[in-house]
């Protein structure tokens, strides 16, 4: 860890006095979500939103080195002090079930098969996709290897192979 002089201002034109040495620490974006005012179901979007662009890795949990779908969801809840399962089946099967016409952003959205193409039939009637949905019709999501996470409209595949929702509270 790299030190840092803790600073204090005497007086204009003079100069800075040393008070003590302290490590530096990055702020990253999960903290900077918890410190956003507002209700949790916000603050999971908009941690979803701040990992937009973030490559796909199968199996990933860190945002620096890569997220899938349900790392994602993870990092996300993890973000607002929230613990959930860690595949996409288990984070469906525990939760508040949610109607569709009571989404709200931050609730995560499950769906049967994945948007791989042809590992789709092979996983048939099984959660194996989960998005995060902020609001408006619209949800982040990890798609797949060789893409990153993006923001996309809740309709065409995703509405086709909806499964359900599921809220999440402290």
């Amino acid at each position: 860890r790299r030190l840092r002089p803790r600073t204090r201002v005497t007086a204009p034109g003079r100069p800075r006095k040393i008070v003590a040495r302290r490590p530096v620490v990055a702020v990253t974006r999960a903290k900077a979500v918890r410190r956003t005012k507002g209700p949790i179901g916000s603050r999971i979007a908009a941690r979803a939103r701040s990992l937009v662009g973030v490559r796909y890795v199968w199996g990933g949990t860190n945002p620096r080195r890569g997220l899938d779908c349900s790392g994602l969801s993870l990092v996300c809840l993890k973000a607002v002090g929230i613990s959930i399962p860690r595949t996409a089946g288990e984070q469906f099967r525990r939760g508040k079930a949610i109607a569709t016409a009571r989404l709200a952003a931050g609730d995560l959205l499950f769906f049967w098969g994945s948007p791989w193409g042809r590992s789709s039939r092979r996983q048939g009637r099984r959660i194996a996709h989960v998005g995060v949905y902020v609001g408006n019709g619209r949800l982040v999501h990890a798609p797949r290897p060789g893409r990153r996470v993006c923001e996309v409209v809740f309709s065409g595949w995703f509405r086709s192979r909806y499964a359900g929702a599921r809220r999440y509270s402290g």
